[in-house]
């Protein structure tokens, strides 16, 4: 746990850094992100895993490109049915690092 929070993973900001669209041959249309995500800097939580009382952030020490970030490139494909699928792919500049939970979401508009 502490190294969840020592690598920022509590607070990740997210940038999408290129997206491309592009007609398929069976007429679907696919739309590629790709996204880096990385916190603005550590944090320390004091007080023990289970009841801990504080958490500590490091603003004097921000993250830069070798400290943990990591890129997803998710891909839609919407299918002339209107069908959609997704498939995303994750990599990181630290892969031993355990992600005890990382997870996506899709949020679309009402009436799609």
């Amino acid at each position: 746990m502490r190294g969840w929070y020592a690598n920022g993973l509590n607070n990740l900001q997210h940038k999408c850094t290129s997206h491309t669209t592009h007609v398929n041959k069976d007429g679907s249309v696919s739309i590629v992100f790709n996204v880096e995500s990385q916190a603005p800097h550590g944090y320390r939580l004091e007080g023990g895993n289970a009841n801990w009382k504080r958490l500590v952030e490091f603003k004097d020490k921000p993250f830069g490109r070798d400290d943990f970030r990591f890129n997803t490139q998710v891909v839609y494909t919407v299918f002339p049915d209107g069908s959609i699928e997704s498939e995303s792919a994750v990599t990181s500049n630290k892969p031993t690092l355990v992600l005890a939970r990382l997870g996506l979401y899709a949020a679309y508009a009402k009436g799609i």
